[in-house]
């Protein structure tokens, strides 16, 4: 059994585990890390590890662990000087813009951030909330309108993390330039990633609360990745017309020269569930 003391003097990380784990200390304690265990650390912090050269007892003793959170291997970690672990302030800034809508974030420490495109401006946090409450956030701002009844009953979207998660989408105040005039079916047979639903209501939430403004003024509509229950295509946009915020339907072909819809990148799932 290895107690501990044995990996660090002062380590806290013997609290997070349930019992301690058996292992070969004479040859593996004084070792680097391996590149699969290294690799079965995935996330934001995973580099940070590799820079600090972990032993290879430390990394087995953290690997077998099965209650361990990110978060807790994180800060048992960092209370020895081996990694340090920041928030990016953008994230930080849109954290705020969700509690100033009433909506906690509690999982700062857990969120990784996406690697972001050149040129990509756009980041939002993706709390797990439902589209219908988060319409009816939006109604405490500003006019929405819908005839699509049940906005949770989703009959295909692009997949996603279903916690609370960080996306970048691309485009400013209207739709990416380069995939306007194009549908669905395009975007989906191009292999594309591009906001679902909930993404395209939380994008929304956001720029007004921070901007006042809206996305996608000029422009009729932004496709979004998420299928109805009939099969048709979500398209959501602020008019101009009658200062509302619509959510409506369209065909899976549909296009036009000024929509289209907006790209994204998230941390890594496949595309479709």
């Amino acid at each position: 059994m290895v107690s501990t003391e044995k990996l660090a003097p002062g380590s806290i990380v013997g609290i997070f585990f349930e019992k301690e784990q058996s292992m070969q200390t004479d040859k593996t304690d004084s070792a680097s890390a391996t590149p699969e265990q290294l690799a079965m650390l995935t996330g934001e912090f995973a580099l940070a590890l590799a820079k600090a050269k972990p032993s290879a007892a430390l990394m087995q003793h953290l690997l077998r662990s099965r209650v361990a959170t990110r978060k807790m291997i994180i800060a048992a970690l960092s209370t020895q000087g081996r990694i340090s672990h920041t928030i990016d302030p953008r994230l930080v800034q849109c954290q705020k813009l969700w509690e100033k809508l009433g909506v906690v974030l509690d999982c700062m420490d857990n969120l990784v951030m996406p690697e972001i495109p050149s040129g990509w401006r756009g980041i939002a946090i993706i709390p797990p909330l439902t589209n219908e409450a988060l319409l009816a956030l939006c109604k405490k701002h500003f006019p929405i309108w819908s005839k699509r009844d049940g906005l949770d009953n989703i009959l295909r979207e692009q997949n996603r993390p279903r916690c609370t998660y960080v996306v970048v989408h691309r485009g400013g105040m209207e739709p990416d330039k380069e995939h306007r005039n194009k549908s669905h079916d395009d975007a989906v047979n191009e292999g594309l990633y591009f906001l679902t639903l909930k993404e395209r209501i939380c994008i929304e939430l956001l720029h007004f609360i921070k901007t006042g403004k809206h996305f996608d003024v000029k422009g009729t509509m932004t496709v979004t990745s998420s299928l109805t229950m009939g099969g048709d295509a979500f398209n959501v946009y602020w008019s101009s017309h009658i200062q509302t915020f619509i959510v409506d339907g369209c065909r899976t072909v549909t296009s036009y020269s000024t929509n289209g819809l907006r790209q994204a990148v998230f941390f890594g799932l496949k595309p479709y569930r």
